[in-house]
């Protein structure tokens, strides 16, 4: 049997009086099972001739290794190789004793080993067997057990996904929802204070100053006093303004100045032109609707930097609520894959 180690111990003479010992690990095997074969000398070294032609015998079966000669640690030490063999035919196979020469040409002669092979028995039936069909394995509701923790995150992926994409279908406020609703005067003072920062005194570009300033003050007119101050001329103006009691002294200057720019391309004097600016913010402030309008101001910046805070802020969650939208599915996928894997 090949678990039962059956050890042929012969040991040959010699004229010599040379030991060569073959042993084989088990003699009976089944087709394309492996067995080895160590070959032992106890007096002669690995330069002998003895251990080239070792090869030779082997012929009847598949030779699985190339060995290389070693020697044993034993207290009686010994040179040896061990070869790895199979054959892929039934029957009893044989290695005689052989005859080798040694280095002296001296004859040698070894034990003999014989090697069975036993065939494989087949069905007696010898009928063509149907494919089984595929075992159906039931589901228990137990094994979810294991899963727990990759279900409770599934659902916890699923939440925020849910969560995210309704956020995301929020429409994010227009800018234009930071116009606030505020009184006149105040909205033309800020217009004023923005006219103010474009430089076009210290540019010299006048037409473009008085165009706006003229803008901005006849547009007030019209809302603060209900009077068609935009699409009148200068006189009809002034006599519009004169009939409600609301003109001053400065007026004319101011008109013909605004006239000489756009109509005649006159240069005016810069502090002049400041000094307009500042009556005509004096002016709506007297005529303002607000009790405090500096005050009012203040509140009305305050309140736009609130909100434009607030809308960068929403911008920002729905720059993040379109990236979870984007990788929670392929993260919730990655987890489907692995659970069916």
């Amino acid at each position: 049997m090949k678990d039962f180690l059956f050890y042929i111990l012969l040991i040959s003479t010699s004229l010599l009086s040379q030991n060569i010992v073959f042993e084989v690990d088990t003699n009976k095997l089944r087709i394309g099972e492996r067995f080895s074969v160590t070959v032992k000398s106890y007096e002669m070294d690995s330069s002998s001739v003895f251990w080239s032609q070792l090869d030779t015998v082997f012929h009847e079966f598949e030779l699985l290794n190339s060995p290389n000669i070693a020697v044993s640690a034993e207290e009686n030490p010994y040179v040896f190789k061990r070869f790895l063999l199979t054959a892929f035919d039934t029957g009893s196979f044989s290695i005689p004793s052989p005859m080798f020469l040694s280095n002296h040409n001296d004859s040698l002669n070894t034990n003999s080993i014989t090697i069975n092979f036993l065939p494989v028995e087949l069905d007696s039936t010898d009928t063509i067997l149907d494919i089984k069909p595929v075992k159906q394995i039931p589901f228990l509701f137990k094994e979810l057990v294991y899963y727990v923790v990759d279900i409770l995150f599934f659902v916890f992926l699923l939440l925020i996904w849910i969560y995210s994409w309704l956020k995301y279908q929020n429409k994010t406020p227009f800018a234009s929802a930071l116009e606030p609703k505020t009184p006149i005067d105040i909205d033309y003072l800020n217009k004023l204070t923005e006219l103010e920062s474009k430089d076009y005194l210290k540019n010299q570009d006048f037409k473009s100053f008085y165009t706006r300033l003229s803008e901005i003050y006849r547009g007030y007119l019209e809302k603060r006093f209900n009077i068609p101050a935009l699409e009148s001329d200068t006189y009809d103006l002034k006599i519009l303004l004169t009939s409600k009691n609301l003109d001053e002294s400065w007026f004319s200057a101011f008109f013909r100045n605004c006239d000489i720019v756009k109509f005649a391309k006159g240069t005016p004097e810069i502090d002049q032109s400041k000094i307009f600016l500042s009556k005509i913010r004096t002016y709506i402030k007297e005529h303002g609707v607000c009790s405090n309008i500096d005050e009012e101001i203040s509140e009305e910046r305050k309140a736009l930097i609130h909100k434009e805070n607030d809308l960068n802020r929403e911008k920002i969650k729905k720059k993040i609520h379109g990236i979870l939208i984007i990788t929670i599915p392929l993260l919730m996928l990655y987890l489907i894959y692995k659970f069916l894997t």
